[in-house]
């Protein structure tokens, strides 16, 4: 667990959950480049503080244990909770950038979109084609 988390996105909606049964932040991504809807609940908020690339899972442990009065966070947990927040799109990861770069080609033009396909693929009549066709 030496490794740094990646930190969390610039640029994502945190806000007070609505909910009184469920207190935490909810965080959203205003790009729409994921449509997940995430629930931090009130005591995993602290490790929010720490998604600034330097930090690693350990201290996320570290302060979430101190946080909840020294009653013991797994690091299953932590993983779990790294994982979900880098599966949709919510910490600066290869994961993102998949996702930005799927969202983004989604709106490209299609005359942008078969000049981008021919230069990744290098597949000369396949790029003329995607052009003529799409």
């Amino acid at each position: 667990m030496s490794d740094n988390v990646p930190p969390l996105r610039r640029g994502i909606d945190i806000m007070p959950s609505p909910l009184a049964e469920s207190p935490g932040l909810i965080l959203r991504d205003p790009f729409r480049y994921t449509q997940a809807v995430l629930l931090i609940p009130s005591g995993w908020i602290p490790a929010l503080a720490l998604l600034n690339g330097s930090s690693t899972e350990l201290e996320l442990q570290e302060t979430l244990t101190r946080a909840s009065g020294g009653q013991f966070v797994r690091r299953e947990d932590v993983q779990q909770f790294v994982q979900i927040l880098r599966n949709h799109g919510f910490l600066e990861s290869e994961e993102f950038h998949r996702l930005r770069d799927a969202g983004q080609e989604e709106f490209r033009p299609p005359h942008a979109a078969g000049r981008a396909r021919r230069e990744n693929d290098g597949g000369e009549a396949r790029g003329r084609e995607w052009i003529r066709h799409g």
